[in-house]
C-alpha cells in the first residue's frame, strides 16, 4: 500500500518546532549570520516542516541533510515522492561541488531500490557511490557501501562465494573504521547468509559475536535484533520453547524502547512459535496486536506473517472463508512488497478451496506456489506442495494423479533426508575450522604476548647486569619465570596441535559413507552440546565420534566382523550418548565365544542401543541415570543377544515419538529385513522380538529387545 503522506504520532509538536525552527533561520539571516542545523535537529521536523526550511535555508550541508531526511520519511510510504526528493537533492549537491553527499545521497537512492526488492539496480547505485568514498579515504563510508551490496546479495539468494567476498571485505576494514558498530552488523548479516544455507552454527557463532560487538559499543538495538535472529534459529531447529522464550525478551524490551514496528515484528514471531505448539488462542493474539501496531505505525507491509498465520489458524478450525481472507490479504501484500518472496498463501488459499470443494481454483492455486518454488529449489515448500495436491487429487477422485504427487513427495522427502545429514556433517566442519581459527588467534597473540615479556626481560636483565647487584638471585627468578611461560605456551600449543590433528582425522571419517540413520543420533548429540553452549563436551563428543566413524568405516567393507569390533563401535556411541544422558552400561559375552574369532554382521546390535537410548533412557526423569545392559550368548545354532533397558517402556515411548523419529526406526526395519533373509535356508534361527520388561506387580518397566542370528553368522 502506498501512502501520499507521512503522518507524525505528536502533530503539534512537530509543527511547533518547525515554526519555531524557521524562526531562528529568518533571524538569523537577516541579521547576516548564516545558521547550520544539525542533523538531529532536521530530523526531528515532520514532512512540511523540512519542506518549508528547504526554503530558507542556505548551507550546502544543511540542505543535503534536508534532502537525505525527506527522502527516509518518504522511503517507506511513497516511492514516488522519495525519488523525486533523493533526486533532486543529487542535483542540487553536483551543482555544489558537494561529493560527499552526492556519495550519501546516491546510497540513500540504492537503499530505496533495495526496499522494493530491485536489488541488482540498488546495488548498480552502491558501486557509482563508491569511488566518491574511496578517493576521500571515508572508511566508514566504503563499508556501509559493502554491507549495503552485501545484504542485497543475501536477500537475492545470490552464490554464498559472492556474500563471502563482500563479508571478508568489510572486516579487512575493521582496523580502518572508528566505529566498531559496522562489524558487528557484518556479522549480524552474515549469520542470515548462514541461516538461509541451513549452517546453523556458524550462523549462531555470528549472531554472539554480534552480540559482542554491539555490547561493546553499547548499540542496544543491534544486540536485540541478533537475540531475534536466535529465536528464529531455535525455530527453524524445533526448539520452540527456546524461540518463545527469546521473543518474549526481545518483544519486552522493544516496548521498553517505544520502538513498536519491531515490538509487532517479535509479537508475530511469537505468534508463529504458538501456531506450531497449536496453541491457537495466543498466537491470534499476538498477529492481532502486531496487525494493530503495523496499520498505527503505516507499517502494513509488514502484516504479513501475521496474515499467513491468521489464515492458516481459520483453516485449522474450519472456517474456509475466513482462511480465504486472510489468505488474499497476505497475498495482496506479497504482490505489491515482496516480490521476490515464496507467496506462502498461495498453499493456504489452496487448501481452503480444498474444503470448499472448489477444485479447479485449489489446483491453480496449488500447482502455481509448486511452480515457484520448485524453480527456486526450495525443497521443503515443494514438499507441502505436493502434499496439498495430493490430497486435493484425492478429494477429486483423480485417483491416479493423487498416487503420483504421493510418490514424488516420498522421493523428496528421501533426498531431503541425504541432504539434511551432508549439512549437518558440512556445517559441523565449517564450525569447526571457525573455532579453530578464533583458537589460532588467542594462540597468537599468547605468542606476542611471550614475545613482549621476553623483550622486557632482556631490558631488565641488561639493568641488572649493570647495577650488579643481586643480578644473580633475580636472574634465577627471570629465567624461572620465562621457563614457566615458555613451558605453558609449548604445552597450549602442543594441546591445539593435537586437537587439530585428531579433529582433520575425525572429519575426514565423516565424510565417507556411513550408515546414515546412526550418524544422524550421533550427530543431534553433538549438536545438542554446541547449542546448550557446552563446547567441552562437544570437544570430547568429536573425539569419541571420531573413534565411533573409523571403527564403522574399518568394516564398511566387510559382510561380518568379530564380536570384538561390533562391543568397540557400541562403546564409542553409548559413550557419545553419555555426554547427554546419565546412562550406566554393561556389555557381557559368553566365555565360549571367541570374539576376536567369532564373527557377527556389521551394525547388527547398533539401531537397538540407539532406541534404547533414544525412546527409554532419554525419556526418563531428568538427572536420573538410565540402565543399559547388552549380553552375547552362544546358542545350539547360533548367537543369542539382548538388549534391555530400564526406559520408559513401548507405550510411553510411542506417545512422545514425533516426526523424526521415523529415521531412528528406520534402522531396525532394516535389521529385521536382515535377519529374515539370512533365515531363509539356514538351519539355525534368525529372528528378533521386543518384549516389555514387568516388575513383580506387572508395571513396566523397561525394554528388552531378543535377537537370535544364524550360526553362519555366529560362527566363522
Amino acid at each position: 500500500m502506498c501512502l501520499t503522506g507521512f503522518t507524525s504520532a505528536t502533530p503539534w509538536k512537530s509543527s511547533l518546532w518547525s515554526i519555531l525552527l524557521l524562526l531562528i533561520l529568518s533571524f538569523a539571516n537577516i541579521s547576516g549570520v548564516h545558521a547550520r542545523v544539525s542533523a538531529d535537529s532536521l530530523r526531528a521536523l515532520s514532512i512540511g516542516g523540512l519542506k518549508a526550511f528547504l526554503a530558507t535555508e542556505q548551507s550546502d550541508t544543511s540542505l543535503a541533510n534536508a534532502y537525505w531526511e525527506l527522502t527516509d520519511l518518504y522511503k517507506k510510504v511513497n516511492r514516488d515522492s522519495a525519488m523525486y526528493w533523493v533526486e533532486e537533492g543529487l542535483r542540487r549537491t553536483r551543482e555544489a561541488g558537494n561529493r560527499l553527499w552526492e556519495g550519501n545521497l546516491l546510497m540513500e537512492k540504492a537503499r530505496i531500490y533495495h526496499w522494493y526488492d530491485e536489488f541488482e539496480t540498488s546495488n548498480a547505485i552502491y558501486r557509482e557511490s563508491l569511488p566518491i568514498f574511496m578517493e576521500m579515504n571515508r572508511y566508514g563510508r566504503i563499508a556501509a557501501v559493502y554491507n549495503g551490496i552485501f545484504v542485497n546479495h543475501i536477500d537475492a539468494g545470490i552464490h554464498h562465494d559472492s556474500v563471502d567476498t563482500y563479508f571478508f571485505k568489510l572486516i579487512a576494514l575493521k582496523d580502518s573504521l572508528g566505529d566498531a558498530k559496522l562489524i558487528g552488523k557484518a556479522h549480524y548479516n552474515y549469520s542470515i547468509q548462514q541461516f538461509q544455507e541451513g549452517k546453523y552454527h556458524l550462523a549462531v557463532d555470528h549472531l554472539m559475536q554480534a552480540i559482542e560487538i554491539y555490547k561493546e559499543v553499547g548499540y542496544d538495538k543491534g544486540v536485540l535484533m541478533s537475540k531475534s535472529n536466535l529465536a528464529q534459529i531455535q525455530f527453524g531447529l524445533k526448539n520452540i520453547d527456546k524461540a518463545i522464550e527469546l521473543n518474549k525478551e526481545v518483544g519486552v524490551e522493544f516496548k521498553k524502547m517505544g520502538d513498536e514496528v519491531r515490538y509487532a515484528g517479535a509479537l508475530q514471531n511469537l505468534g508463529a512459535c504458538y501456531e506450531a505448539l497449536h496453541r491457537y488462542d495466543q498466537a491470534v493474539q499476538c498477529f492481532r496486536e502486531a496487525i494493530a501496531l503495523n496499520n498505527k505505525n503505516n507499517f502494513q507491509r509488514n502484516n504479513l506473517q501475521a496474515y499467513e498465520g491468521l489464515a492458516a489458524h481459520m483453516y485449522a478450525l474450519d472456517k474456509p472463508d475466513s482462511s480465504l481472507y486472510f489468505a488474499g490479504l497476505a497475498l495482496a501484500l506479497e504482490k505489491e512488497n515482496y516480490p521476490a518472496y515464496s507467496q506462502a498463501a498461495n498453499l493456504t488459499m489452496a487448501q481452503a478451496y480444498v474444503a470448499k470443494g472448489n477444485y479447479p481454483l485449489a489446483e491453480r492455486y496449488a500447482l502455481g506456489y509448486l511452480k515457484y518454488n520448485r524453480e527456486k529449489g526450495a525443497d521443503e515448500y515443494t514438499s507441502n506442495s505436493y502434499k496439498v495436491l495430493a490430497r486435493l487429487y484425492e478429494k477429486w477422485g483423480k485417483h491416479k494423479e493423487a498416487n503420483t504427487y504421493y510418490a514424488l513427495n516420498e522421493e523428496l522427502r528421501d533426498s531431503m533426508f541425504k541432504k539434511q545429514y551432508t549439512q549437518q556433517v558440512a556445517d559441523m566442519e565449517a564450525w569447526y575450522w571457525s573455532a579453530q581459527k578464533r583458537n589460532d588467534l588467542t594462540l597468537a597473540k599468547k605468542n606476542e604476548a611471550l614475545k613482549s615479556q621476553e623483550a622486557n626481560q632482556a631490558v631488565i636483565q641488561k639493568e641488572l647486569y649493570a647495577s650488579q647487584r643481586n643480578g644473580l638471585f633475580v636472574l634465577f627468578i627471570l629465567l624461572g619465570t620465562s621457563g614457566v611461560l615458555v613451558y605453558r605456551v609449548n604445552l597450549q600449543r602442543k594441546k591445539s596441535q593435537y586437537m587439530k590433528q585428531v579433529s582433520e582425522m575425525e572429519l575426514k571419517a565423516v565424510r565417507a559413507q556411513m550408515n546414515p540413520h546412526t550418524v544422524f543420533n550421533v550427530m543431534s548429540a553433538i549438536q545438542a552440546l554446541i547449542l546448550k553452549g557446552d563446547l567441552q563436551k562437544a570437544h570430547q563428543g568429536m573425539g569419541k565420534f571420531g573413534q565411533l566413524t573409523r571403527r564403522i568405516l574399518e568394516n564398511s567393507e566387510k559382510q561380518l566382523i568379530p564380536i570384538e569390533d561390533e562391543i568397540m563401535a557400541l562403546q564409542s556411541y553409548i559413550e557419545i550418548e553419555s555426554l547427554r544422558f546419565p546412562i550406566q552400561y554393561k556389555i557381557e559375552v559368553d566365555p565360549e565365544l571367541d570374539q576376536e574369532m567369532v564373527e557377527i554382521p556389521s551394525m547388527i546390535l547398533q539401531p537397538y542401543v540407539e532406541n534404547a537410548i533414544k525412546h527409554g533412557i532419554a525419556n526418563k526423569d531428568r538427572g536420573v541415570a538410565g540402565k543399559l545392559n547388552i549380553r552375547l550368548a552362544k546358542e545350539t545354532n547360533g548367537i543369542f543377544c539382548t538388549v534391555e533397558d530400564d526406559g520408559v517402556g513401548r507405550d510411553e515411548a510411542e506417545s512422545k515419538k514425533n516426526v523424526r523419529d521415523q529415521h531412528y526406526s528406520m534402522g531396525t526395519r532394516l535389521i529385521r529385513e536382515r535377519l529374515d533373509l539370512l533365515g531363509k535356508g539356514m538351519s539355525g534361527r534368525a529372528s528378533v522380538d521386543i518384549l516389555d520388561v514387568k516388575n513383580e506387580n506387572g508395571k513396566v518397566v523397561g525394554t528388552r529387545v531378543e535377537l537370535h542370528i544364524p550360526v553362519a553368522f555366529g560362527e566363522n
